[in-house]
């Protein structure tokens, strides 16, 4: 017996690959006795397939470790391609004999692609054999719902973009123009939410493709634009109406939300996804807002431009137009909630500007005479009952806030580029008496710029700074304020650190340094509405509907409700933040001389505070801290612009 022992301890391993050869040829065997029996096929457990698997994976594994990036195929390897051993596990996969093999084959490719390295993929037994493979996911079992395989890792991304298996897909009629992601469509539907997320991520893997035309052929030729459109659909209408719209911006977007919450799931975790009537339904429309949000986001052109317009033609044109503009006061609210945090969730520039232009664009940029989605909101604003007024304002704060997006500009700036706020006819005078004093200003601080800082903005950080100051804080007379203090420096820290901010997220956008008359106002801009051409060419001015609601809001503080007026004055001091100079000139410049009939919030609210009738303390409380926190904001504009922050 010790020398048989002793025997085994000096005599060499089995080589690798005859211990592959060895549980590859018993698998074979029990998976032809299952072929040709015709009786019902044993189950996976009946066997010992699974050991044999693993014990395959395991000489892969460990001979693949060994190999260097870049060598050649390993024996075992080697050996997988000659006796196309993936192209007869796909074949036993689909045959799901026995019982239960399918996911036992999956997880074996995961394995085997998780430490193959990428040189390997493009032998065509490897990757051809990965297609077959694939489309099994999209067959039902008929084992168990615990079989559902979950999808392959990223590596499928790269096996799809081999000029080889292009040709593959080419060359086999039968299957589909991309079988891989309709295969992973029919795995987003599992009832594992675990399978699902991760043929999500796998899906978002895919769309990253930058090599030929994948993105396009996914686009032409899949129906992944038109199943996140009918997701977002679904999942918006199951989100119940009597959910408490306030409760649904405060919804963290966490990774557990955006990764582990399925609607399909019954996980421990659904008790705290539902806090309150509706929670889990609207996690689970944002789960599915930032999963399309992430493909538009990683995709090109093609396929992200597929993806927007037929979310804006399914989702927001069908279901959010019908549910913003309802008769049913709770349907509106929640749905005015749920736009609200649709905007703050989405970041692709692509998808947010899409959002963003459905709802600013113009009655005139829409086919048939269609109302515009920015004239229903500013119906919502303006018209009762107050609760929808008050959420339709946050709305348009929102868009106004958001990074990047085009509503500032659609809404504000195409009206303002022309200047015809400002009279010119006084600006001759103006100029002189303002250069005077301006150039020797600049000609002290010029030493103080470090090279290659953008000039000091006389229009910013003006040099009556504290004449402007003093304007804002006298608005409301001495004896009818709450405080004798000129305490704005209160709001001065708040000012500082918002407008920081603001410049960092507007800093790509190229705004203009100063506020000048353009030489020609009906080409200022591109972009400006027909109603701002018009005007500027009669060398008029009109604010547009956005301002010159606000400015009417503005005139009737004093009949208005506490909440509303709170809202239009932060909406209002969110615009006054934008360092773009047209709009501090018209909001911050209390000194410039205005055109015939312009209102401005200087103007309008030194109009309410001198109208005797319309002195009612609560407004008055209103007006006072309000031109504070304008005064406020320009000094800290002043203050931060002079730093060179």
């Amino acid at each position: 017996m010790k020398t048989i022992t002793c025997f085994l301890q000096i005599a060499p391993p089995c080589p690798r690959v005859e211990d592959l050869r060895y549980h590859w040829t018993q698998l074979s065997i029990v998976c032809q006795r299952c072929q040709h029996n015709e009786g019902q096929p044993p189950a996976i457990e009946e066997t010992h397939v699974t050991r044999h698997l693993s014990q395959m994976l395991k000489a892969l594994v460990a001979e693949e470790r060994e190999q260097r990036v870049g060598g050649p195929l390993s024996p075992c390897m080697e050996y997988l391609v000659q006796e196309k051993v993936l192209a007869m596990l796909a074949t036993h996969a689909r045959a799901d004999r026995p019982l239960g093999i399918r996911q036992h084959v999956y997880i074996f490719l995961v394995g085997v692609l998780n430490h193959l390295h990428h040189s390997h993929l493009h032998h065509t037994p490897i990757h051809k054999s990965l297609q077959p493979i694939a489309l099994t996911g999209g067959i039902s079992s008929g084992y168990t719902p615990e079989d559902s395989l979950p999808p392959t890792p990223s590596h499928e991304g790269t096996a799809t973009t081999t000029s080889d298996s292009s040709s593959v897909v080419s060359t086999q009629k039968s299957l589909p123009k991309f079988p891989l992601v309709d295969a992973l469509l029919n795995l987003c539907h599992s009832a594992d939410s675990q399978i699902s997320a991760t043929a999500h991520d796998c899906l978002v893997g895919i769309a990253s493709v930058r090599e030929g035309q994948s993105s396009s052929t996914i686009a032409r030729h899949t129906l992944l634009p038109h199943y996140l459109a009918t997701r977002l659909v679904t999942a918006s209408d199951s989100i119940p109406v009597d959910t408490e719209p306030a409760l649904i911006e405060d919804i963290p977007l966490s990774e557990r939300v955006r990764t582990d919450v399925n609607e399909n799931s019954d996980s421990e975790d659904d008790e705290d996804v539902g806090e309150f009537p509706g929670r889990r339904e609207v996690v689970t429309f944002l789960y599915w807002l930032t999963f399309c949000d992430k493909l538009v986001d990683v995709s090109d052109g093609a396929l992200g431009s597929s993806i927007c317009s037929t979310v804006r033609e399914v989702f927001l044109d069908g279901v959010l137009r019908g549910n913003l503009t309802s008769d049913d006061e709770d349907t509106t609210s929640l749905f005015i909630a749920l736009t609200a945090k649709i905007i703050t969730s989405v970041s692709s520039p692509l998808l947010v500007n899409g959002i963003v232009s459905w709802l600013t664009e113009e009655a005139e940029d829409l086919d048939g005479g269609e109302t515009s989605m920015r004239q229903q909101l500013m119906i919502l604003c303006q018209q009762p009952p107050h609760h929808l007024q008050i959420q339709a304002l946050r709305l348009l704060q929102v868009l106004m806030e958001k990074p990047g997006s085009m509503a500032v500009q659609s809404l504000v700036l195409n009206y303002m580029t022309a200047r015809s706020y400002h009279d010119s006819s006084a600006a001759e005078h103006q100029q002189s008496s303002w250069s005077d004093e301006e150039d020797e200003r600049y000609k002290h601080r010029d030493g103080e710029t470090s090279p290659g800082s953008p000039a000091i903005s006389r229009t910013l950080a003006p040099a009556n700074i504290n004449k402007i100051v003093k304007r804002f804080l006298t608005v409301v007379p001495e004896d009818l304020r709450s405080t004798t203090k000129d305490d704005f420096e209160s709001y001065m820290a708040d000012a500082q650190r918002q407008y920081r901010d603001v410049c960092r997220s507007c800093a790509s956008f190229g705004w203009p340094r100063e506020a000048v008359t353009p030489e020609c106002p009906s080409d200022s801009s591109s972009t400006a509405s027909r109603e701002s051409r018009a005007e500027a060419e009669g060398n008029t001015f009109y604010e547009g509907p956005f301002l010159s609601m606000l400015m009417d809001f503005l005139e009737h503080l004093p009949d208005q409700d506490y909440d509303i007026n709170l809202q239009v004055t932060s909406l209002v001091a969110t615009l006054a933040l934008l360092p773009h100079p047209h709009l501090h000139e018209f909001l911050l410049n209390p000194t410039i001389t205005l055109s015939g009939g312009v209102r401005t919030p200087f103007t309008v609210l030194s109009s309410v505070v001198r109208d005797e009738d319309e002195r009612k303390f609560e407004a008055l409380i209103v007006i006072e801290e309000f031109t504070k926190e304008l005064a406020s904001i320009a000094y800290a504009k002043y203050i931060t612009e002079g730093s060179g922050w």
